[in-house]
Order: structure tokens, then sequence, then C-alpha cells
């Protein structure tokens, strides 16, 4: 399924990366906007859900969201995007959260992120110089025990 409908017995899967929070769209994610989520949840992710959540294919095995941003001083100007379907990292197209997780991994070469989504939304630059720091700023400042979570199926 391309929307997971439920997640028996399974956790989230996430990444931080400098304070921006990529997770997978599920139907749990989309009722956090509560009852009657149908019509609150925003257009873009609810047609995925409505047109899609059953169509996986080998370009697009997950929808990957950039679903908040924690703030930090790395990610200043970000703070307010959040629900951006991530279309592509680096040039890479992105067709899981665990794919964009080793193009990150692959890419050491450049020195930022450059993630991509859909809709016409701006381009998010993650500069990789501090992402240690700022990742383990995250981490103690928000309280996340783990940095990424993603099911390795």
């Amino acid at each position: 399924m391309l929307i997971p409908y439920y997640l028996y017995d399974k956790r989230p899967e996430y990444l931080v990366i400098g304070g921006f929070v990529f997770q997978t769209l599920t139907r749990d994610y989309m009722t956090l906007w509560g009852e009657n989520w149908q019509g609150r949840v925003p257009p873009h992710l609810f047609w995925y859900f409505r047109e899609n959540a059953f169509c996986p294919t080998d370009q697009r095995q997950d929808v990957v969201l950039l679903s908040y941003v924690l703030p930090t001083e790395s990610n200043l100007g970000y703070h307010q995007l959040g629900q951006l379907v991530v279309k592509s990292c680096n040039g890479i197209e992105i067709s899981s959260l665990s794919q964009m997780a080793d193009v990150m991994k692959k890419t050491a070469e450049s020195p930022f992120y450059a993630v991509e989504f859909e809709l016409q939304s701006p381009t998010v630059v993650i500069p990789k110089a501090y992402l240690p720091m700022t990742n383990q700023m995250v981490k103690d400042l928000y309280g996340i025990p783990e940095i990424s979570y993603i099911d390795k199926k």
C-alpha cells in the first residue's frame, strides 16, 4: 500500500536532519487533524489517500513528507514549512523514506542536501557542515531519543 491504513505494532518511520522532520504519509498521520479529518487534511495529502492509497509503483513506494521543522539556528527561514511531499534529494527521485536515508549517505561529496518538493514548493538546502552538532542539539532540546527510525523490512 502506498498509504498504510493502520500501523499495528509498528513504530512510525521518521528521519530528522538538522531539525527537518521527514516521515511517511499514513492514515494514522492524517487523523492528527481530528474527527472529520478528510475535510481538514491539506488537499494534496488527501488526494494521495483517496486516489493512490493502494497504488504503489517502482517510482513511489511511500509518500515521504517534510512534516515539520523543529526550529534551530541552522534552519532559519524554513520554520513555517510543513506537509510537503518530497520529490527528490540532491537530484535523485525519492521513492521511500529508506531510499532517502540511503541517498543522504551516498551523496557525501556534496556540501549540502537539496530537497525538492512537489507543488512548486521551495527547495530546502540543508548544509552538512554543522549537522552532527545540530542533530545532537535537536535530540537534546526536543527530547528525541533517536534521530531516525527506519524499519528495515
